[in-house]
């Protein structure tokens, strides 16, 4: 079995919750600004290396930062196949996505289907 890692070059965006649906998938998430995420990784940590929040362990923070829970997170990547991968082959193959670690619900879609 052949793999391509999708691990690194990821970013992210948030919508209200929702939102995402009602502009239309995917095109309502190519609106609003992307930050470089981490995957496996947690927003709270994307957030602040972006310079988006403080530390959420420090003095009220987390209070304010009470937003990030009640928002739809939305991912996105960029790949290529390699080259030896002709397109008959491509159409001619079965591939497995595999996800470790989705947290709770997540909806995907590659290639904007």
């Amino acid at each position: 079995m052949k793999t391509t890692s999708l691990n690194g070059g990821w970013e992210l965006t948030w919508r209200e919750p929702k939102k995402g649906r009602e502009e239309g998938i995917p095109e309502g998430v190519r609106k609003g600004r992307w930050i470089p995420a981490r995957v496996p990784g947690e927003i709270h940590l994307d957030l602040m290396e972006a310079g988006l929040i403080k530390e959420p362990l420090y003095g009220r923070n987390a209070e304010k930062q009470a937003w990030i829970e009640d928002r739809d997170w939305w991912f996105r990547k960029e790949f290529l196949l390699p080259d030896s991968v002709s397109l008959n082959l491509l159409l001619a193959t079965r591939y497995l996505l595999l996800f470790e670690g989705l947290d709770c619900t997540a909806d995907v879609w590659l290639n904007g289907g």
